[in-house]
């Protein structure tokens, strides 16, 4: 693996963290809300979820950027394609 790897392995590793920590951060205060029957605990563990399952997709983003700032262009065009499935599949499960 070269530097150039490495780097952005650190960086894609660098947003899921991040992401899966504000994820945390947001899900534990709607649990303390929800203990204390707070109305809006439902909304904020929503929220959390919400950004959970947007993580991923983030990387993927990222990756586009990634890649094409190398001028890798096959990943780039098999990393929109990904995108594209991750977006036909959320718009597909909002509707049901």
């Amino acid at each position: 693996m070269n530097n150039k790897d490495l780097k952005m392995e650190k960086y894609l590793g660098w947003v899921l963290r991040v992401g899966a920590g504000i994820s945390m951060i947001i899900m534990i205060l709607g649990l303390i809300m929800a203990i204390l029957h707070n109305r809006n605990s439902d909304l904020i563990l929503s929220v959390g979820l919400f950004i959970m399952i947007l993580t991923p997709v983030i990387r993927v983003v990222a990756s586009i950027f990634i890649f094409a700032e190398e001028k890798n262009w096959m990943y780039v065009k098999i990393t929109l394609f990904v995108l594209f499935v991750l977006s036909l599949a959320f718009l597909i499960g909002y509707n049901k």
